[in-house]
């Protein structure tokens, strides 16, 4: 075995999924199941011995790495995303495994491989084959937190190079069973990426993915905020969206990440164009240098996007991806501006794009003219996943000119936006018109909201620089084979009109009764899909499937409030969801490397879901009269305030709990370990997106050990950027607390909030404890035989103090927990002004929140005679009112519940990091009363009645604050950054 070191760049991309590479396209394809040593335990393994374990070790300094990486903001920057590197080995597994034979007599074979300190690591193959007999391969770290495979004979039909994803840890296990002959694989491991980044490192378990995309929620929040694909804001950009692509880019051991668009042509034949940057490749001033076998390595991905605008939601894991392509037009950014071109690149997949995958071809235009109107950037900002930005105009036309970096003169287009940004990772992504046609390719800028952004020309990188004698000068013969480069504009289009499957909408709950629940949904337009389609709805309640509807039948559905509730993890609550099957009778889609080599006989669209609140409801509120003027009596009063608990594990009837020892937590390189353990679970924020004054009221928690001054609550609610330190922090809540000392193991200890903690339901949420991270940690119990398929995603994350991110509680290799949940409970209230009572009332209880009753309106009674109806607000004016009056509020409730209009109708303001002019947007400011700033201790700073579409907030200190808006009878909180 040998080894030796190689620069690479490691994109945080790592979800990608890695195939067949030669010189056609075949998606990876593994097979799910687990290896044999799952199942057993090593006292049952007739050969005890260990994997036998290559250690590789790297020489370079990771601080040097995060040197390159970073964005200064007074400076341009034309680079990819640097995260580590790869150390090449030569080490052919047939060799090295070392053989275990099961209690049953089953033979496997083991090798492990180790890279001390690496936060991930990923395998590259110079042969990769696995033989036609029933063998197959899985690869999984040491914890056994992330599994890839079965690797078998269809996952890489021929010999050849072939990738694998990263895992999470720095020594993985590759374990071979053998088929029913005596052939043996070939599995030549030509390289082991060291990756540095926190994050990285993806897997399958139980036949079902896990999804720990690097990526997720890595941009930064500052600019990023609100600005996620499907967010109101990118409603106008769901089709153009589906050819977006996130780009993996192999280079003799370097892996970067871009962003990049299908592009139609002329010819309308779906040849696989991709148009991205040129500084996404190594070339010299002519043409790339790349190599074709390396080129045949990368990955594009399409669909990489979160489901709702909240980053409390986890991003869908359906993404697709192929691999492989050869480079068509090369117009690099150069060191001479007598050679300096547009920095246009224009690749073509090595084989079309699946039927499937559904995606838009977009479409295009190259005229000269500066474009006027609004234009917009869809990208995956830091290999985050989908985002879009916009501006309301261009700045103007350019020249990209920076130390050692010259473009062509006018080559580029110049954009500020207006909300959003770009940064590494976006390079190379579109820039489109107001026509939803791509005009420009994402060069490069400045970190910064509101910085200046440089897209190369389409109009430049058509022909400008066109020299026959250079295959790689021009990109009208590709995109316009029918004219040879006369067309000027081209429309997008979808492939036989396969678009993504449509879900079901207008999901409705409604009360009738005060004993029905009604469930109401709106079907699918069928003039949409081909006629011969069949369609079904399928009906979920609480995740189990109740029924199935045919096309033709009444879309509805109706069941007792008793059945609703039948549910033994859920009180008080519950969650409806449609999802649409659609059957292709007969007319079956080839398959796409996903779907274990079959055709496609049918597909399901996403799901449609919804929860309403069926728990006792508050009929009335107490109100304070004031009658001391000559006015009458004002009367006031607080929203009805509700309570409910949220326990991930659900409520066992039988409880067991265990405990385990908490490592110190030791880091080394470029994060620190820090001096506090801060470990939380991820609560689904995104379910209050209706309820603008949801808030943590109190956290249960079983401790380990009784024990004072060790303990602190900790919350976490999206992240901001600290201007001293200059990195991105979290808006932490941290509260001492101590176990009682009449508490007896396994008794739960609750915790009620001295100020509750109001969140924002569009930022992902945390939920936790903290300790003294030393050698004699307390933690928690955790609750046995609660493991399930989506632990994972929301239990136990480490919230470290130098990382921006959480990161699984086992990311660390000291890390070994129980593959269980932790014993934390989360209640909710509908509002800060609830009593505070450590004994409180949970109206509802679920594995999952619902969302709080929607107050309809206020009946105002005096001496029990109605006087106001539907009053709005939480105050009344009663010109006839004295103080011996007997006044009465009454509340009156929503009936029904709807999936749309969560984000569209209600105001927000924006940018959350306020740029230099200091102006603050709202949207929608038209519903709003009033508009009031306070700083965090609660002070009111500014307020503005009935304000317009922008605020001047200049004469505010820099700081953080929060923004209320008054609207009809709720208030919106936001935070906001100067």
């Amino acid at each position: 075995m040998k080894v030796k070191h190689s620069w690479i760049v490691l994109a945080a991309c790592a979800s990608l999924l890695f195939g067949s590479i030669n010189n056609r396209l075949h998606a990876q394809e593994a097979f799910g199941g687990l290896p044999p040593t799952f199942t057993e335990s090593v006292s049952e393994l007739r050969s005890t011995e260990a994997p036998h374990v290559i250690k590789v070790t790297p020489d370079f300094n990771i601080a040097d790495l995060r040197a390159v990486n970073d964005w200064k903001g007074d400076e341009a920057h034309l680079k990819p995303l640097r995260i580590g590197r790869v150390i090449d080995t030569s080490i052919d597994f047939a060799k090295e495994a070392k053989k275990s034979v099961l209690e049953y007599g089953k033979e496997v074979y083991r090798l492990a491989i180790s890279a001390p300190g690496a936060r991930s690591l990923t395998l590259t193959y110079s042969d990769f084959f696995i033989p036609n007999d029933g063998s197959c391969l899985y690869i999984y770290n040491t914890n056994r937190s992330a599994l890839l495979g079965a690797y078998k004979y269809e996952t890489h039909p021929k010999h050849g190079v072939f990738a694998n994803e990263p895992l999470i840890g720095d020594e993985l296990i590759l374990e071979y069973v053998p088929g029913t002959t005596d052939a043996k694989p070939s599995i030549l491991i030509s390289g082991v990426g060291y990756i540095t980044y926190p994050n990285i490192g993806i897997g399958a378990q139980n036949k079902k993915q896990f999804f720990f995309d690097p990526g997720e929620d890595n941009s930064d929040p500052t600019c990023q905020a609100n600005m996620g694909i499907n967010c109101p804001v990118g409603a106008n950009w769901q089709t153009e969206k589906t050819g977006i692509i996130q780009i993996v880019m192999y280079e003799e051991g370097y892996l970067g990440c871009c962003s990049g668009n299908l592009l139609n042509n002329t010819n309308e034949d779906f040849k696989p164009y991709i148009i991205s940057a040129a500084h996404c490749i190594t070339g010299d001033d002519d043409k790339p240098t790349t190599i074709q076998a390396d080129l045949d390595k990368w990955t594009f991905r399409f669909h990489y996007e979160k489901p709702t605008c909240s980053t409390g939601s986890i991003a869908l894991n359906r993404g697709k991806s192929v691999i492989g392509c050869t480079v068509k037009s090369y117009m690099p950014i150069t060191v001479d501006e007598k050679t300096a071109k547009s920095d246009g690149m224009l690749l073509l997949a090595n084989s079309e794009i699946p039927k499937n995958f559904r995606v838009f071809y977009n479409g295009w235009d190259r005229r000269t003219p500066r474009p006027y109107g609004e234009v917009v950037g869809i990208h995956h900002p830091s290999g985050d996943a989908k985002k879009i930005c916009l501006a309301d105009q261009i700045e103007g036309l350019g020249t990209w000119d920076t130390p050692g970096s010259v473009g062509g003169k006018s080559a580029h287009i110049r954009v500020v936006f207006t909300r959003g940004s770009v940064e590494g990772g976006s390079s190379g992504s579109s820039l489109f018109d107001r026509n939803h046609r791509v005009i420009a390719t994402l060069t490069g800028g400045r970190n910064g909201c509101d910085a200046v952004n440089y897209y190369g020309r389409l109009n430049y990188h058509w022909n400008r620089y066109k020299n026959k004698s250079n295959p790689y000068s021009y990109m009208d013969e590709y995109l316009d084979p029918k004219e040879g480069g006369k067309t000027e504009r081209l429309d997008g289009v979808w492939r036989e009109g396969l678009k993504p499957l449509a879900p079901a909408t207008h999901l409705t709950i409604s009360l009738q009764d005060n004993d029905q629940i009604k469930v109401t949904w709106k079907g699918i337009d069928r003039s949409t899909i081909p006629a011969e389609w069949k369609v079904q709805y399928r009906l979920f309640r609480n995740g189990e499937l109740i029924k199935e509807f045919g096309a033709d039948e009444e879309l509805s559905y109706v069941e007792s409030r008793a059945a609703a509730l039948g549910d033994p993890n859920r009180e008080g609550g519950v969650v409806y969801g449609v999802r649409v099957r659609y059957d292709f009778a007969g007319n079956n889609l080839p398959d796409d490397g996903y779907n274990k080599g079959q055709e496609y006989a049918y597909d399901d669209s996403d799901i449609a879901e919804c929860g309403f609140y069926l728990g006792k409801l508050i009929e009335s509120v107490p109100v304070k009269v004031d009658a001391s003027g000559s006015n009458g009596a004002f009367l006031t009063w607080n929203e009805p305030a509700y309570i409910q608990e949220v326990s991930l594990f659900g409520y066992p009837k039988n409880m067991e709990l265990g405990t385990y020892t908490r490592p110190h937590l030791e880091l080394k390189g470029r994060w620190e370990s820090g001096s506090r353990y801060n470990l939380a679970v991820h609560m689904a924020s995104y379910v209050f997106t209706k309820n603008r004054n949801a808030c943590v009221y109190a956290v249960k928690l079983v401790p380990d050990t009784k024990a004072s001054g060790k303990y602190s609550l900790y919350i976490r609610n999206g992240v901001k950027f600290d201007g001293e330190i200059g990195q991105t922090v979290g808006y932490v809540y941290e509260q001492p607390f101590d176990v009682p000392e009449n508490w007896n193991p396994g008794e739960w200890v609750t915790v009620l909030l001295d100020k509750p903690f109001v969140f924002d339901s569009k930022e992902a949420l945390y939920v936790g404890y903290s300790t003294a991270n030393n050698e004699a940690p307390v933690g928690l119990a955790y609750v046995k035989n609660s493991e399930n398929d989506v632990r994972r995603y929301y239990d136990a994350y480490l919230m470290l103090t130098s990382m921006q991110h959480p990161v699984p509680q086992d990311y660390p290799k000291t890390s070994k927990p129980p593959k269980a949940y932790h014993a934390i409970r989360v209640a909710f209230a509908s509002s800060p002004n609830v009593e505070k009572k450590v004994d409180y009332e949970s109206f509802a209880k679920g594995v999952t929140p619902v969302p709080f009753p929607k107050v309809e309106g206020y009946t105002i009674k005096k001496n029990g005679q109605v006087i106001a109806s539907n009053v709005k607000g939480t105050s009344y004016s009663d010109a006839k009112g004295t103080a011996s009056d007997n006044y009465e509020v009454v509340i009156s409730y929503k009936k029904e519940l709807a999936t749309e209009g969560a984000f569209s109708a209600l105001p927000e303001v924006y940018p959350t990091q306020l740029r230099a002019n200091a102006v603050l947007n709202i949207r929608n400011h038209q519903s709003v009363a009033r508009l009031t700033v306070y700083n965090l201790d609660g002070a009111v700073l500014m307020q503005v009645d009935s304000p317009e579409a922008t605020v001047d907030l200049s004469q505010l200190p820099q700081g953080v604050f929060m923004v209320v808006l008054d609207v009809d009878n709720q208030r919106i909180t936001q935070k906001i950054t100067k």
